[in-house]
């Protein structure tokens, strides 16, 4: 099992709590208290402070994913971090300039949160699972600081009413898909699979004057989340065309504050992909209204760890987002061509 990047930050953030307290080896509940440091890092400024475009998108999704555990059991960080200190008390193992490795019960903390990753076919172990597992089998000081918050969360289908209602699920029995199968798009589909499951959560532009040609290729890769041999965090995913919607900052505040609602759902939901409306420069269109548009979908994109996929005409994109350093980190960039020679499409 792979480990993300933020597992090493909250090792070693438990382990300076553990050497803070006088221990001599890192305990479970010193990784809990790392992990709750981890969920205070400011989302905002993580691409600040770490340059790294894709692994700071990686680190904002799973401290997003630990906040979002954290608030659906009412538990308050900094509180609870207190409250552990005072229940561990003192170590008898002043810290001497030594490495501090983890203690048995820690080593079955990430035992069993591997287990729980595999379980749920994600790439990799992040600190929500090790949340997780701390949660479901305590330790007791843990149990006695949280209470009934530890346990398993009942599983619950997340609730999506707003996307439900403005999106459709892009399928085979898409009304257009006999329109839409006139071209073989499988090569950049399996392109975008990989993109899509490389583990930074990062959306998709497609750069293409065609709208037809870029729902012929989002059409055939919703296909591919049902099929047997799809990669495990793509299987069964759903793409929900939201393309018939207005999303720019002239729609009234009722509609800016639906975009808002739409990417919540999604963040809460993890297995949804967003087809957005896209991003173009037309007769009678201010660049204004476009760079507007541009600046609120960054902002969502920067706010919620959602992965989108829309089309930029190379227009709009050249003028309003290649020499975006922040378009960097949140989006790859995909050109795509009408044509085709044989099965390959040009660009590729």
């Amino acid at each position: 099992m792979k480990i993300s990047a933020s597992i090493e930050l909250v090792m070693q953030l438990a382990g300076q709590e553990a050497m803070a307290g006088r221990f001599g080896e890192i305990e479970p509940e010193h990784i809990l208290a790392g992990i709750l440091k981890f969920s205070e890092l400011p989302i905002n400024d993580i691409g600040k402070l770490i340059p790294v475009a894709g692994v700071a998108k990686q680190l904002s999704m799973e401290i997003y994913a630990v906040q979002h555990e954290l608030a659906s059991r009412a538990l308050d960080s900094t509180q609870i971090r207190r409250k552990l200190r005072t229940q561990m008390g003192r170590g008898t193992s002043p810290y001497e300039g030594k490495a501090i490795h983890r203690s048995q019960a820690s080593r079955k903390v990430f035992d069993v949160a591997a287990k729980l990753a595999e379980d749920s076919r994600s790439s990799a172990l992040t600190p929500r699972e090790l949340l997780e597992t701390l949660l479901i089998a305590p330790t007791k000081n843990i149990e006695k600081v949280l209470g009934d918050a530890v346990g398993p969360r009942a599983s619950r289908k997340p609730k999506t009413p707003l996307l439900d209602k403005q999106g459709k699920n892009l399928a085979a029995a898409d009304t257009n898909a006999t329109l839409l199968k006139v071209t073989n798009r499988s090569v950049e589909c399996k392109a975008l699979v990989r993109a899509l499951t490389q583990g930074d959560c990062q959306s998709i532009l497609l750069i293409s004057d065609s709208d037809r040609t870029v729902r012929e290729v989002v059409t055939e890769l919703s296909n591919e989340t049902s099929k047997k041999d799809a990669p495990l965090d793509f299987r069964d995913r759903q793409i929900k065309d939201l393309t018939g919607i207005q999303l720019d900052s002239h729609s009234e505040p009722q509609t800016i504050e639906q975009q808002d609602q739409l990417f919540a759902e999604a963040a809460d939901a993890r297995s949804v992909i967003l087809f957005l409306p896209p991003i173009t420069i037309d007769a009678g269109q201010t660049s204004t209204k476009v760079s507007e548009q541009v600046d609120l979908l960054k902002k969502s994109l920067q706010k919620y760890s959602v992965q989108c996929i829309f089309r930029v005409t190379p227009l709009a994109y050249h003028e309003w987002i290649q020499k975006d350093l922040e378009w960097k980190r949140l989006a790859q960039v995909m050109w795509i061509h009408d044509e085709v020679t044989g099965d390959i499409p040009r660009e590729l």
